[in-house]
């Protein structure tokens, strides 16, 4: 019955929608004519927001449009917001090899049930726009692998806004996003939890995927206990500061100026878009500081990054550093290529493995490859990948200049 009511609802907007802002519209220039003639006859009006729409009627038909749809985009969302098509909660796999299947290359996999589970684990997170088939290109030996595909398995999940399981075209519901607050971490509890206790772990996270890696060990510290090892690409530090960046590039793009009346439209527009994320919650930069320092964390980011600054994986890190944790590695790759594809498009690829396979090494976890070979950097080397607190602090104060 609700079902019935929101898509009869829906199939109105859509009937009507139009309609109605023609009708707004023809009301508005009634009334805007009205006020002409006013001013030509020297009447006076003491209708301040009838003048402020003749004056500003480009905004005001953008606030109508932007209204209906937002209308129509909350009617779709109370209909399409379960996003059936994905699949939800944790999946373990192993055996994953690329096969030709006439001209295309498909993934071939074996699932396996999380009792059944005879190897360390590599828990997945991927990021925003991905979804979980993201982790597969992590263990393919195509160029070479990044972790090595027999000896792990590998554990893998949708964060709340994907809507389907297709690696072409991984569709999300963006008002479910949680942008690695409550749903986000959620989701995370639970594939850590699906995975019986002794089991090794071994977290990795890229983008937003590795910014809820942070907040949820930050925010549940006794998980810290089940993971042998954390690896993060690209994590930001604050996705308010990436959301303000979005806002105010698309406002100088349209033209729009910055007064209380865009700044409320704007506000509106992130409210229904992003409705499960929150300025004032969790923050990745407010909560890692709380991760326990026994945990080994290997933190990777390039610098031709232009989604995520390199500079939130360096707060990050430097806050990590100030709590104690010995145990933390920052590679900051110069030619790292765009963002998160440090292992697939960027010079420095083989370089970025090479560090990863010494990072478990030196954690006693699987390294060896019989695809890749066990080429590996010596353990000690590791030290280089540690920067001071103060030679971080310098680093983003010539950033920010």
């Amino acid at each position: 019955m609700k079902k019935a009511l929101t898509l009869l609802l829906f199939l109105g907007l859509v009937a009507f929608g139009p309609r109605m802002l023609m009708c707004v519209g023809s009301e508005a220039e009634r009334v805007s004519d009205s006020i002409e003639d006013e001013i030509e006859n020297k009447k006076p009006t003491d209708n301040r927001f009838v003048r402020w729409m003749k004056d500003h009627k480009a905004l005001t038909a953008f606030t109508g449009i932007a209204l209906g749809a937002a209308a129509l985009y909350e009617a779709a969302h109370i209909w399409f917001a379960n996003c059936t098509q994905a699949s939800r909660g944790p999946e373990f796999y192993d055996d994953i090899k690329l096969v030709r299947v006439g001209k295309e290359l498909e993934i071939q996999k074996k699932r396996r049930k999380p009792g059944s589970l005879d190897k360390p684990v590599l828990l997945f997170t991927h990021g925003f726009g991905a979804n979980k088939l993201h982790g597969f290109s992590y263990m393919l030996p195509y160029p070479t692998p990044v972790i090595p595909v027999n000896e792990y398995h590998l554990g893998v999940f949708n964060f709340p806004e994907v809507c389907r399981d297709d690696d072409h075209k991984p569709s999300m519901w963006l008002p479910n996003a949680a942008l690695a607050q409550g749903g986000d971490i959620k989701e995370l509890k639970k594939a850590v939890d699906a995975i019986p206790r002794g089991q090794k772990i071994v977290g990795f996270g890229v983008s937003r995927g590795a910014a809820t890696w942070l907040t949820f060990l930050g925010s549940n510290p006794e998980y810290a206990d089940r993971l042998s090892a954390l690896i993060l690409e690209a994590p930001f530090a604050d996705a308010t500061e990436l959301i303000d960046g979005v806002m105010d590039g698309t406002m100088q793009a349209l033209g729009l100026p910055d007064n209380r009346v865009v700044s409320t439209m704007r506000g509106v527009g992130e409210s229904v878009a992003l409705r499960n994320y929150s300025r004032s919650g969790i923050k990745p930069i407010d909560v890692a500081k709380h991760i326990p320092t026994t945990l080994p964390i290997f933190i990777m980011h390039s610098k031709e990054d232009e989604v995520i600054p390199y500079t939130h994986s360096l707060r990050v890190y430097s806050d990590l550093k100030e709590v104690g944790h010995n145990d933390v590695y920052l590679l900051q790759l110069d030619c790292g290529g765009l963002h998160c594809q440090t292992f697939f498009e960027s010079s420095q690829r083989q370089e970025a493995r090479l560090w990863v396979r010494a990072f478990l090494e030196k954690h006693g976890l699987p390294t060896e490859n019989t695809r890749a070979g066990t080429a590996t950097r010596d353990v000690s080397f590791l030290e280089e990948l540690q920067p001071s607190i103060e030679e971080v602090r310098e680093q983003l104060a010539r950033v920010a200049e």
